[in-house]
């Protein structure tokens, strides 16, 4: 368990070296761990947001919209407003739409976390 954020920062570090299938990979292993802990009802590290992306880059929307749909279900019941910004980034992200990356950024802006503020406009001016 306490080499589950390294292997989150691998999957990201991996999408950004343009390694896609590898970084899949991680962030399905994450989830697995997670259910096998008995922890798969947690929204946070954003596993199923990184997945959902990569699969929807290649062309599986629908596992891409299931996973993200299933993270913003879960950040809602979990009620924080971090978790549920970083869940509508990635619906965001995943469906392409702007009005939803908007929603992050604004939610995003009224929590202490700034670098997942600062992705969400990223992504918002991306889009």
């Amino acid at each position: 368990m306490l080499l589950n954020p390294l292997l989150m920062a691998r999957a990201r570090l991996r999408a950004a070296l343009h390694l896609p299938g590898d970084a899949l990979d991680d962030a399905l292993e994450l989830g697995r761990r997670y259910a096998g802990w008995g922890l798969a009802g947690r929204p946070l590290p954003p596993w199923r947001g990184l997945a959902g992306a990569l699969l929807a880059a290649r062309g599986e929307q629908d596992r891409a919209n299931a996973l993200v749909d299933e993270q913003l279900e879960l950040a809602r019941r979990w009620g924080s407003d971090h978790a549920i910004g970083v869940a509508l980034r990635d619906v965001g992200i995943v469906r392409q739409d702007t009005a939803v990356l908007a929603d992050a950024t604004e939610l995003l802006a009224s929590t202490p976390f700034r670098l997942d503020h600062a992705g969400a406009l990223v992504e918002l001016g991306a889009a």
